[in-house]
């Protein structure tokens, strides 16, 4: 099964910013992501390439230096399509789409047992 979040990168990042400054980060970061989710969803299929890729290719790489692996690695799938330009491979992508909101929660979920988040981030 594929790693839902890199404990050790959220480790990494506690000890040289400190656990407070960390929650904030992942309090600022949750905000934006759903941001970014919610335009994906809404406009996968409109074909705004550029703007797609931009928007997918921000939550892979934020999801990535937060140690949010899963949903880092929906987002890449997501944006290679983007680069890709191909129909088909855009309508593939609905399970991905739908998957991106789940694994973002499952990964605070996973964050608040470590006593990193609050589970309503």
């Amino acid at each position: 099964m594929d790693e839902l979040i890199d404990k050790h990168t959220i480790t990494l990042l506690i000890s040289q910013l400190g656990l407070g400054m960390v929650k904030e980060v992942f309090e600022a970061f949750v905000p934006n992501a759903e941001e970014n989710i919610h335009f994906l969803q809404k406009n996968w299929h409109v074909g705004q390439h550029q703007d797609l890729r931009i928007k997918s290719h921000s939550l892979k790489s934020s999801a990535a230096n937060l140690g949010f692996m899963q949903l880092s690695r929906l987002a890449k799938s997501l944006e290679e399509h983007c680069v890709n330009h191909e129909q088909h491979e855009f309508n593939a992508n609905q399970d991905k789409l739908d998957d991106l909101s789940p694994a973002l929660q499952a990964s605070i979920d996973e964050l608040a047992l470590m006593g990193i988040a609050r589970e309503s981030l």
